[in-house]
């Protein structure tokens, strides 16, 4: 009788399909990831236009741009104690205008009158703070928000989040206690600065960056380190704080327990929701000594290569991370052009500078 041979693979014609097919995964892999980020940073881009729209729509109705940080006096919880940062005030431009009118009202929640303003943004028992009210736009979708848990009745413990923050110039002191703003940015402390004060240009001058939240315990991205009470004179000092290759703090590092990215969506203390461009995009944050209201605060994203930034003209650019940031080991200045190149120049409201991104 004739033998019938089975159809099938061998054994090592499957394992070469299975090779081919590693192989292939393997190539289109990072390039069905790289089309992925590319859609977020879009989306990204695209929400901060409307926040560039919405910044134009508040200044031509107060002639103004909102302040950094403001509001009404102290004693919580009839005060905000200057807290509360623009994004309350751009609330009816970016189609939440029921929000802001609740915000600007007196509330009642479990139990506790709260005034027109809002109480501080820290203020759990305050519900519009929480994140059962977050705004959709307000977190980049590359990023990974984690709000701040304060328990109370927020829901699920935790604040409404951004991963937008707000450009406060090329200086670290002018904040210093959330008080007299220095006017290097076109934010600050109680300052509501106009079109006639961008004397360099709104082309040339910063508004809006981001900030992105930690994804590991000692990422530079997402986390601040304090006690560097030298970087003042030496910003450079900020940087040796870091491993540069593996972006990751140095175990000699101490981290803060503040967060650099918007865990509370309206705090206007700029470790929330404000930025310096003194070290350029992605470079380590840190904080002079364990104070939360000075330091170097620097724009990061989890976007490849740099951040995406809202200018005062409303249009939004990608700035690269190797932009030219001049002398990171130079001081501060309160006038005239900034130590800090063109990132630094970018920042400065009227510092005199000619510059462009692209240079």
């Amino acid at each position: 009788m004739t033998k019938r041979r089975k159809s099938g693979f061998t054994l090592v014609e499957l394992l070469v399909v299975i090779a081919i097919i590693g192989i292939l995964v393997g190539l289109l892999l990072p390039a069905v990831q790289a089309a992925r980020e590319a859609a977020r940073r879009m989306q990204c881009t695209n929400q901060l236009k409307q926040f560039g729209l919405a910044l134009h729509n508040y200044a031509d109705a107060f002639k103004k741009f909102p302040a950094g940080s403001a509001g009404t006096g102290t004693g919580n919880p009839k005060g905000n104690n200057n807290r509360i940062n623009a994004m309350v005030g751009l609330l009816p431009y970016v189609e939440e205008s029921g929000l802001y009118n609740m915000v600007q009202s007196p509330q009642t929640f479990n139990g506790v009158v709260f005034q027109a303003g809002g109480p501080a943004p820290w203020e759990a028992r305050y519900d519009l703070w929480g994140s059962q009210f977050q705004v959709k736009g307000m977190n980049c979708p590359s990023d990974s928000p984690v709000g701040d848990n304060r328990g109370g009745r927020w829901a699920a413990g935790a604040a409404a989040t951004t991963s937008y923050s707000f450009c406060h110039g090329d200086h670290q002191t002018g904040v210093r206690d959330q008080g007299a703003y220095q006017r290097r940015g076109l934010f600050g402390t109680r300052s509501f600065a106009g079109f006639r004060d961008i004397t360099d240009g709104t082309s040339n001058t910063m508004a809006i960056s981001e900030r992105c939240f930690p994804k590991g315990a000692r990422s530079v991205f997402g986390n601040t380190i304090e006690s560097l009470t030298g970087i003042t004179a030496n910003p450079a000092l900020c940087l040796a704080q870091a491993n540069r290759a593996t972006r990751q703090y140095l175990p000699t590092a101490t981290v803060s327990g503040y967060r650099t990215g918007g865990t509370r969506a309206y705090d206007g203390m700029p470790i929330y929701t404000g930025f310096n461009a003194i070290l350029p995009p992605n470079s380590p944050s840190c904080l002079i000594g364990n104070i939360n209201t000075q330091g170097v605060m620097t724009a990061q994203s989890w976007h490849t290569g740099g951040v995406n930034c809202v200018f005062a003209d409303g249009s939004v650019r990608f700035i690269s991370e190797s932009i030219n940031a001049g002398n990171s080991g130079a001081p501060e200045k309160l006038s005239g052009p900034s130590p800090y190149g063109i990132w630094g120049a970018l920042a400065t409201i009227n510092g005199g500078e000619v510059a462009s991104e692209d240079q």
